[in-house]
Order: C-alpha cells, then structure tokens, then sequence
C-alpha cells in the first residue's frame, strides 16, 4: 500500500480530518491534517526512502491545543513500524487567510526501488 493512503487511513479511521494537498478549501474551524510529500532518495539505486510532511492546522483561538494535536497526531502514527518521526518540527505560525495557526512534522519511510 502507498504509505500516503496507509497514514491518510489511519489518521482517518482515528477521526482526524485528513487531506491532500489543494483538497481543503476555507477557514480553518476544527484541527485538521495535511500530507504533503517531500520526495524520495536512494544511495544505492535499490533500496531508499521519503519523506512526509504532516502540516498541522488548528483554529487560530486556541495556541495551546496546536500543541495537543500534534501529540495526537504522533500518537496515532506510532503503531506504523515502516514510518518514522526524524525529529523535524516547524516552528507554530499564524495563518491569517484561513484563521489558523500551522505548523509541521515530518516523518520517513523505507522503500525498496
């Protein structure tokens, strides 16, 4: 299975909203996630891995639960042993078009070419 559509599911199956990029339209009014690809690499031409970005939104009125739903976030894609967390987090900034703050975390994932 696509790693995007295996975390999309379970993000989805742990009732987080979830979209692809360009999919969600207007103001932002309830947490929400987006997967984002960030590209593939190999050293060796058979094996290799990529890169997930999950940009984190949440209402504007309420800074502390960004940090509460990233944790949720976290949480819930722990079971997927083929998935990593490298540790990259973005600093929490305001998006005033959609009413929401945002910030990133990023995730990488083993493949064979």
């Amino acid at each position: 299975m696509n790693r995007f559509y295996e975390v999309y599911d379970l993000l989805k199956n742990n009732n987080i909203e979830t979209h692809f990029p360009g999919t969600k339209n207007g103001m932002c009014r309830e947490p929400y996630v987006v997967i984002k690809g960030m590209g593939k690499y190999s050293t060796n031409g058979l094996t290799g891995s990529g890169l997930i970005h999950m940009l984190i939104y949440t209402p504007k009125n309420n800074y502390e639960g960004v940090h509460t739903f990233v944790n949720t976030v976290k949480d819930i894609l722990k079971p997927l042993s083929n998935l990593k967390f490298t540790g990259n987090e973005t600093p929490i900034i305001v998006e005033d078009e959609i009413d929401a703050f945002t910030t990133s975390i990023e995730y990488e994932y083993f493949r064979t070419i």
